[in-house]
């Protein structure tokens, strides 16, 4: 379903950032001009590299593409500020000791902007049922490492990057996955490999697993949005 076709109606969210001149008739009208686009929603924690490097291809109009809301579960997000800095409606949920209110939040912000695609992109919070539900097949994260060796509850960021290390590979890699309730375990959609240099260490190693993720992520979304995989996946 386009975003023209959704329904196009801002829910009520406390925890909304400042967004001058968002509004009900706002949230339509931009759901009309991305009739021919993918829309895409991002959640992140942190710095949201994925969502900062696949918006960069968008910017640059390598994919057809558009980013339509970044939510993050942490006010503090630098993800949110760069939203904010390149115009795309931003919104914190908070979740802690508040699941269910924040999963239905989620599904209905999702929802409201019309997005065909969500991207995790260091989203470090398990998404709940409803969201899962309404997004089936349309729910995409990046782990910094080769599933399902170097995956699960606890291995994120930089301690995948030790445990590869710990472990003396000689290659790593990022691999993206439909998103379910499990940390880790939804089918893997595209993987690349990162060759491991003898002098690597936890940080030149996440650097270059980071652009790995960056360029597997926007190939992904390019394919997708041609039509090369068709939604959901």
């Amino acid at each position: 379903m386009r975003p023209s076709d959704r329904v196009a109606a801002l829910i009520e969210n406390p925890y909304q950032l400042p967004l001058k001149g968002v509004s009900v008739i706002a949230i339509a009208s931009i759901n009309e001009a991305l009739m021919d686009k993918l829309a895409i929603a991002f959640l992140a924690s942190n710095n949201g590299t994925s969502f900062r490097t696949v918006n960069e291809a968008i910017r640059a109009n390598t994919v057809n593409a558009a980013a339509v809301v970044l939510v993050s579960n942490r006010a503090s997000s630098a993800a949110l500020a760069y939203a904010e800095a390149n115009g795309i409606p931003s919104f914190h949920i908070p979740t802690k000791d508040r699941e269910a209110e924040a999963d239905k939040q989620l599904r209905d912000m999702l929802v409201a902007y019309g997005a065909e695609l969500v991207i995790l992109s260091g989203y470090l919070k398990k998404l709940g049922p409803l969201t899962l539900a309404a997004f089936d097949g349309r729910i995409l994260n990046v782990h910094p490492g080769l599933l399902p060796k170097y995956g699960g509850l606890g291995m994120y960021g930089r301690r995948v990057h030790q445990a590869v290390l710990d472990n003396r590979e000689t290659e790593t890699g990022a691999t993206i996955h439909l998103v379910d309730g499990e940390y880790d375990h939804g089918r893997t959609v595209a993987t690349t490999t990162v060759q491991i240099h003898p002098d690597d260490s936890v940080l030149s190693l996440e650097q270059r697993v980071m652009v790995a993720e960056g360029d597997l992520f926007t190939d992904l979304i390019r394919r997708i949005s041609i039509g090369g995989l068709r939604l959901p996946l």
